[in-house]
C-alpha cells in the first residue's frame, strides 16, 4: 500500500529530468504583438462598417426611405383578396349553407366602410339582400319621379297660353 506522500504512486522509480518538465514560454505574461493595436482597430472598423455606425443618414435619404415604404405599404393594403363584386356575391352566397364562414374584406374597405363589412356569410346575405331591397326602392322613385314629370310636362303641354 502507498504511502499518504505517494498517492499516485512512487517517483522514484524513473529520474526525470527537470528541463523536460516545462513548456515553451513557461506562462511568461504576454507580451503584445507589436501590430496588435492597429490589427484591433482595424477589426473595430469593420464591424462599425458592417453594423453601419460610422455611416450618417442624410434627412433626403431617411425621406426616401420612408417614402419607400409607405409605398410598399399602400401596396400591400390595396392589393389584399377583396370581396367579390356583388353579382358573384348574390349568386354564390346566397346559396350557400356557410352561414358561420367568415367574410374576407381587404383591409382598406375594413376602416373606410366599417358599416358595410360583414363578419360572417349571414350577416353579408342579410347586408346584400338590404343592398338590393334599397337599389330597388331608389330605382322605383326614379321611374315614379320621371313618371309625375311626363305628366307635368304633358299637361303643361295641353294648356293653352294665356
Amino acid at each position: 500500500m502507498a504511502s499518504a506522500s505517494e498517492a499516485w504512486g512512487s517517483t522514484s522509480s524513473t529520474a526525470v529530468n527537470s528541463s523536460d518538465q516545462k513548456f515553451e514560454d513557461n506562462f511568461s505574461p504576454a507580451r503584445a504583438i507589436p501590430d496588435t493595436e492597429h490589427y484591433v482597430a482595424a477589426l473595430e472598423s469593420r464591424l462599425a462598417r458592417l453594423k453601419g455606425r460610422n455611416r450618417d443618414v442624410s434627412a433626403r435619404e431617411m425621406l426616401a426611405v420612408l417614402g419607400e415604404a409607405r409605398h410598399d405599404h399602400t401596396g400591400r393594403l390595396i392589393a389584399s383578396d377583396p370581396v367579390p363584386s356583388a353579382p358573384e356575391v348574390t349568386a354564390s352566397y346566397l346559396l350557400s349553407d356557410d352561414s358561420d364562414a367568415p367574410v374576407h374584406a381587404t383591409y382598406l374597405e375594413r376602416r373606410l366602410f366599417p358599416e358595410r363589412q360583414a363578419l360572417t356569410q349571414e350577416e353579408l346575405r342579410h347586408l346584400l339582400e338590404a343592398d338590393f331591397l334599397e337599389k330597388q326602392a331608389l330605382a322605383a322613385a326614379a321611374t315614379a319621379r320621371e313618371a309625375r314629370d311626363r305628366a307635368s310636362i304633358s299637361s303643361a303641354d295641353s294648356e293653352p297660353n294665356r
